[in-house]
């Protein structure tokens, strides 16, 4: 009768074969949860400017569309190529609204413009940035009819919009709720 020598475990290239193989499955699976990381902070990021972007806009958008139109002397409109103070309505901590003087300026920096505003005794809130230089306009009344003009006069009336000049781009925001 013959006996065979089976072995019993395993031998030392099968070993280290395993052990090499378990580290290329350890690294791979590090580098995968970094990568992972790195992803997860560039949207982060994104999502931030989007969301930035998004309520800077709403905000603008708010604060030209409660323009008060009203007779009161001291609550006047009136605006330059750079900036423009509007009577108009601000939401409070309580959830109302409250009267205030709305601020809103173009900071040009460069190769881009800021766009800033200031709600009543507030500081200063940057808005948005955008690429190149920017102006406002005014679009209003004249003896020629509707008539765009790079600034408004103190006054009680207001303009029917703004527009936010960029090169060829134009931005308009129609003020108030005009019936």
């Amino acid at each position: 009768m013959q006996h065979r020598n089976r072995r019993a475990g395993f031998t030392l290239v099968e070993l280290m074969l395993s052990l090499a193989l378990s580290g290329l499955v350890l690294v791979t699976c590090a580098l995968m949860v970094r990568q992972l990381s790195v992803t997860n902070t560039v949207i982060l990021r994104q999502a931030t400017r989007e969301d930035a972007s998004a309520n800077g806009a709403r905000l603008l958008r708010d604060v030209f569309d409660r323009t008060e139109l009203g007779t009161d002397s001291t609550r006047q409109f009136y605006g330059d190529a750079q900036y423009v103070s509007v009577p108009t309505w601000c939401d409070t901590s309580g959830g109302w609204l409250e009267r205030c003087t709305a601020n809103v300026a173009l900071d040009q920096r460069g190769d881009s413009t800021g766009i800033d505003v200031q709600l009543g005794a507030d500081g200063d809130q940057h808005l948005a940035t955008i690429a190149g230089p920017a102006t406002l306009a005014y679009l209003g009344w004249s003896a020629d009819g509707l008539t765009w003009t790079p600034m408004w006069g103190r006054s009680l009336v207001p303009p029917v919009a703004i527009a936010f000049v960029r090169g060829a781009d134009t931005l308009v925001i129609r003020l108030g709720g005009r019936g």
